[in-house]
């Protein structure tokens, strides 16, 4: 328990620089002149994320009740 504790310690003191998005997003925010192109991407990324946690959620769920049904 005491190593985890400082090893939450540590990390949190090691990491406290300025976190940055991926190369292209932190690009077209700062260098996109067009706000509408920028929201698009934006909307872009956040649904690829939204199924890219989504997937192995419903893979998990569909097994586990493949094995209850079974």
């Amino acid at each position: 328990m005491k190593q985890t504790i400082y090893l939450l310690l540590i990390s949190y003191f090691v990491m406290q620089g300025e976190v940055t998005a991926c190369p292209g997003c932190s690009e077209l925010l700062e260098f996109g002149k067009d706000a509408l192109q920028t929201f698009r991407f934006g909307k872009g990324i956040a649904w690829s994320m939204l199924l890219m946690f989504s997937v192995p959620v419903a893979m998990i769920t569909g097994l586990a009740v493949m094995i209850i049904r079974a």
